[in-house]
């Protein structure tokens, strides 16, 4: 998916990528359906929580509770664990809360 291969590398640039892939996963979930394409629509929400998650902002606290629920949403579609991208969710989850947690 073009807005996961967006979130993904460092250096110059990042945040305006990681700006466009909020953009572009944002409008993929509007055509996205988790009961047609359940793991298209979870795998969305996994890189567009972790584009917010990433992206550098002023208001850090919403940003990481907006990441939160993204990951909520990829983990509840991928069911249960033993998925690559379901223990992703869990790391990244987990990581957003811990962060979210200290403030």
């Amino acid at each position: 998916m073009l807005g996961g291969l967006l979130v993904r590398g460092a250096g110059a640039g990042r945040a305006t990528r990681l700006s466009e892939a909020v953009t572009l996963l944002s409008a993929a979930l509007e055509v996205l359906s988790s009961t047609e394409t359940p793991r298209a629509w979870a795998l969305a929400h996994l890189d567009l929580g972790r584009a917010v998650h990433d992206l550098p902002t002023a208001h850090r606290a919403e940003s990481l509770g907006q990441a939160v629920a993204h990951y909520k949403a990829a983990r509840r579609a991928l069911g249960a664990a033993g998925d690559a991208a379901r223990e992703q969710v869990d790391a990244r989850l987990a990581a957003a809360e811990a962060e979210l947690a200290a403030g």
